[in-house]
């Protein structure tokens, strides 16, 4: 498929883009420019959210961990584990944290990301790479987009050095 078909086939038409926009009440009043740390929530997530916040009012806890526990298991069978791999966190960037920070490294390892990556996250990796436990290598961005060629993990920039 050309590349420009695929860009095209990505467009929204109007009438999408305005079913989505009323699921965000806050577009009538205001532009919202999300960075991901703190974002309105849709129509959908406030009203799951109200229905958490009265199950916590009524400390309905067993209904809520019956629930943390179908949602593993149902997880778990679309990423192909097991449900006790799966933790919830309250966000990535500590969830990447908490996995990053727990791993035992080699001499030699590094982890490679994009220059378009959060810096939350980001800033782990950095952190392990000051004190030493591994390199930090960056995908650099062309025109805003990852280049699947880019990250090809057979390219010896991006495979351990196992004699450093």
């Amino acid at each position: 498929m050309h590349q420009d078909s695929i860009h095209q086939r990505n467009i929204l038409s109007s009438e999408e883009v305005q079913s989505l926009r009323r699921q965000f009440p806050i577009v009538k009043n205001k532009v919202f420019m999300n960075h991901a740390a703190f974002s309105p929530p849709c129509r959908a997530v406030k009203e799951a959210y109200d229905r958490r916040l009265h199950e916590w009012e009524n400390m309905d806890v067993h209904r809520w961990s019956s629930e943390a526990a179908e949602a593993k298991k149902l997880f778990s069978k679309l990423i192909n584990c097991t449900a006790d791999e799966i933790a919830f966190t309250p966000n990535t960037s500590t969830g990447i944290s908490s996995i990053a920070t727990a791993l035992p490294y080699r001499r030699g390892s590094n982890v490679v990301v994009t220059d378009l990556e959060y810096p939350a996250v980001t800033y782990t990796w950095l952190a392990l790479q000051r004190k030493g436990s591994l390199e930090t290598r960056f995908v650099k961005n062309r025109g805003g987009r990852i280049d699947p060629s880019d990250v090809d993990l057979s390219n010896p920039q991006f495979i351990r050095k196992e004699s450093e």
